[in-house]
């Protein structure tokens, strides 16, 4: 016996360290999962970024090699800016299109995998005309005069995307860019002369502030288009990365979880069977204990009562100084073994529950019952029983004597633990569950820490309670495949007691 009880310890202790090490697993999966998603995550926006910019950049490249060859000689010229679109666009853009700010065009090359290009929209052209020069305002630097000479600097801060975009094209996506220009009309070209009489101070082409501040000034738009597949496959590549990462640590935690679940219950079986056999042991003890003390506490029980009746019948005499002390005696001698009798009794219920004798009841009449038991107490302490049943008939298969047992034991308990002029509520219901029934009172509560221990054996908090009641309790409802709990906020908030049996 004593090693199969070690086993069972080894056991208990093997499931404990197994089912800690599967958390502590399941907590790593969690933080590499997180890992993984958040640098995946990372690395998808830096592509993302990275090969938008690569787009940016060889969109304005094309735009840059039509503004420069534009700049020699600016002018609204057809031949001259469809020339200029051609030798612009090769290898670097799928297509360029010069507009004006109505969207007329005047030159434009678009390639045979470009299709058919959309028709751009009016007012974003007017926009794009509007926040183009209000950047150009805030980023190059004036002269006093207004002006600035269109150098490499000036260039470069114009050609920048007012507006860019990935399009859906015929077979393919392409980055569809705006560069908003300043007109011709805006663009002056100085004098040997320049201001204040000074030679060579002003050479090639100014552009004045004032023209292109005013409402409606010119604009020249380039519109440019470059193949963004390679873009929008390695954007979906890295969102598949991204997904694959989410999905291997969601597979990750569940397989943790599950096996955290297994071994957590593997657990709180071996803490089962090694209960279970604790009690197998109390209750053969507690029989034999039982067996050995029924007859002799029969036998004092049976002697003190023919003492008492023989006391009452008048065969002691009445003037012997010791009678009130014997009848003192013989009371407590029938109290005790009246108490110490249904203390047997109850430790016999407990080792050997005995079979149940099953039938079909209403269990909202056993409460009904029960409550009528306790009636008595009750009114004797001043407390009210009041139920809380649903209208509805809520039957059950069990053995209505032990079911009344039960429900007769937790009004009590109720009952004793509740102060005069207070109110135990026994209510009975059904759920998806099955049917149950509670005791509730607003007595002295359990303290949370003990509510595991109150349905051990000899457990008890009252001075002449046997710790029986709530164990054989639990004993009965278990036997029916049922269970029974108990919750409480603390000490001084009440109880609530709640037995469920199955349907």
């Amino acid at each position: 016996m004593r090693a199969v009880e070690t086993d069972r310890q080894k056991l208990r202790s093997v499931s404990r360290v197994g089912s800690r090490f599967a958390l502590i697993m399941l907590f790593a999966a969690i933080i590499l999962g997180v890992v993984l998603s958040a640098m995946s995550a990372i690395q998808l926006r830096q592509v993302h970024e990275f090969s938008r910019q690569l787009l940016d950049l060889r969109a304005r490249s094309a735009a840059m090699s039509f503004f420069i060859r534009y700049m020699r000689q600016p002018e609204r010229s057809p031949e001259r800016i469809h020339r200029i679109v051609d030798e612009a666009a090769l290898g670097a853009a799928d297509y360029i299109q010069v507009l004006e700010r109505d969207g007329t065009v005047h030159g434009s090359f678009v390639g045979e995998e470009a299709g058919t290009l959309p028709e751009p929209d009016p007012a974003e052209l007017g926009q794009a005309c509007e926040a183009s020069f209000s950047r150009l305002d805030e980023q190059l630097q004036w002269r006093k005069d207004g002006t600035v000479r269109m150098g490499r600097g000036v260039m470069g801060a114009m050609v920048r995307p007012a507006l860019a975009r990935v399009i859906e094209l015929d077979d393919h996506p392409a980055l569809d860019a705006y560069f908003a220009l300043p007109g011709p009309e805006m663009l002056k070209r100085c004098g040997l002369q320049g201001p204040g009489g000074k030679p060579g101070m002003c050479k090639g082409l100014i552009l004045e502030r004032g023209g292109m501040l005013a409402g409606g000034a010119p604009c020249m738009i380039v519109r440019v288009g470059v193949d963004a597949t390679a873009h929008k496959r390695a954007v979906r590549t890295h969102w598949w990365i991204l997904g694959l990462a989410i999905l291997t640590t969601l597979v990750i935690l569940g397989i943790n979880l599950a096996l955290y679940r297994t071994l957590k219950q593997r657990e709180r079986l071996a803490e089962s069977l090694q209960r279970t056999r604790r009690l197998e042991s109390l209750g053969e003890m507690a029989a034999t204990l039982a067996h050995e003390l029924k007859n002799p506490v029969g036998a004092i029980r049976g002697y003190a009562q023919l003492m008492r009746e023989a006391h009452e019948a008048g065969h002691l005499a009445p003037d012997d100084p010791d009678a009130e002390r014997i009848e003192r005696a013989v009371e407590t001698m029938v109290r005790e073994s009246q108490r110490l009798e249904d203390l047997v009794r109850r430790t016999l219920e407990f080792a050997r529950p005995g079979d149940l004798e099953l039938t079909t009841f209403d269990l909202r009449d056993v409460a009904g019952e029960a409550s009528s038991l306790l009636a008595g107490k009750a009114e004797e302490k001043s407390v009210s029983i009041v139920t809380d049943h649903e209208a509805s008939a809520v039957s059950v298969e069990a053995d209505r004597g032990r079911i009344e047992q039960v429900l007769a034991n937790l009004l009590d308990n109720a009952i004793e633990a509740s102060s005069t002029g207070g109110n135990v509520v026994i209510a009975v219901r059904s759920s998806s569950d099955g049917a149950i029934c509670e005791v509730r009172d607003k007595g002295r509560g359990i303290d949370p820490s003990r509510l595991d221990e109150i349905f051990q054996p000899f457990s008890t908090t009252r001075a002449d309670g046997t710790g029986l009641g709530l164990a054989v309790s639990r004993s009965i409802v278990e036997a029916h495949r049922g269970t029974i709990s108990a919750r409480s906020e603390g000490e001084g908030k009440g109880a609530v007691f709640a037995v469920t049996l199955p349907r």
